[in-house]
C-alpha cells in the first residue's frame, strides 16, 4: 500500500521495468514522474493523508521518487541506438500506403475512409513541420497562417504550434513554424476542395 512504500521498492520496482519488461529510459521517467506526482499530494499537509494513515493504520506514506533514484532527462536525444530514421524510398511507400488506405476504404463503401484521411494528411503535417507527437495532436486548422515573406503559400505559410514542448514548471512553448514544401500545400487545399485525396507530392 502506499504508506508502506520505501525507495527500495522504487529501485526494484525501476530495475524491473527496465530488465525485464524492456521499458526505454523515458518511459521509466514517465512512470517515476508520476509516482513522484502521486507521494507529493498523499504528503502534502492541506490533504490530511498522512494524518488518517497514521490514525488508521499506525503509519504514513512518504516520498520514495528523489532525484538520486530516478532516471535522469540528461539528453535532449533519447532515442535507442538501434533505431534509425527512415530512408528516402521508405518514407514514401509509407506515405503513399497511407493514401492509398483511403482509397481502398472508401473503394469498399466503408465510413472509415475520413479518418484513414485524416491520418494521412497528420503524418504528412508532422514530417512537413517537423512536429512531436503531442504538437501535432494539439493542431487545428486555424493555426495556419500567412508569411509575409512566403506569399506563394497563401494562407499557409505559418504554422503556430501552441503546445510546444515545455520546460520545467513552465506552460507549454509556442513557437511558430515556416512552410517550405510546396506539395504540403497542395496538399491542405485539395484536401478542403475535394473528397478525394490526392497522393503524395515528391
Amino acid at each position: 500500500m502506499p504508506w508502506q512504500w520505501t525507495p527500495q521498492h522504487v529501485d526494484e520496482w525501476s530495475a524491473d521495468l527496465r530488465a525485464v519488461h524492456g521499458c526505454v529510459r523515458s518511459t521509466l521517467r514517465n512512470y517515476q514522474g508520476s509516482v513522484r506526482q502521486f507521494c507529493d499530494f498523499l504528503t502534502n499537509p492541506a490533504y490530511g493523508w498522512g494524518d488518517e494513515c497514521l490514525r488508521h493504520f499506525g503509519t504514513h506514506p512518504v516520498q520514495v521518487v528523489y532525484d538520486w533514484n530516478a532516471a535522469t532527462h540528461a539528453d535532449e536525444a533519447e532515442g535507442e541506438p538501434e533505431r534509425r530514421a527512415f530512408t528516402r524510398p521508405e518514407l514514401e511507400a509509407f506515405f503513399d500506403h497511407a493514401d492509398e488506405e483511403v482509397l481502398r476504404v472508401r473503394g469498399k463503401g466503408r465510413k472509415g475512409w475520413l479518418p484513414a484521411f485524416r491520418d494521412a494528411a497528420l503524418f504528412k503535417v508532422a514530417y512537413a513541420y517537423g512536429l512531436r507527437r503531442n504538437e501535432t495532436r494539439m493542431l487545428d486548422v486555424t493555426d495556419f497562417g500567412r508569411n509575409p515573406e512566403g506569399r506563394e503559400f497563401g494562407e499557409y505559410g505559418t504554422l503556430l504550434v501552441r503546445y510546444g514542448k515545455a520546460k520545467k514548471g513552465s506552460p507549454p512553448k509556442r513557437r511558430s513554424v515556416l512552410t517550405v514544401w510546396h506539395w504540403n500545400i497542395r496538399r491542405h487545399r485539395c484536401g478542403r476542395q475535394s473528397a478525394s485525396p490526392p497522393r503524395w507530392r515528391r
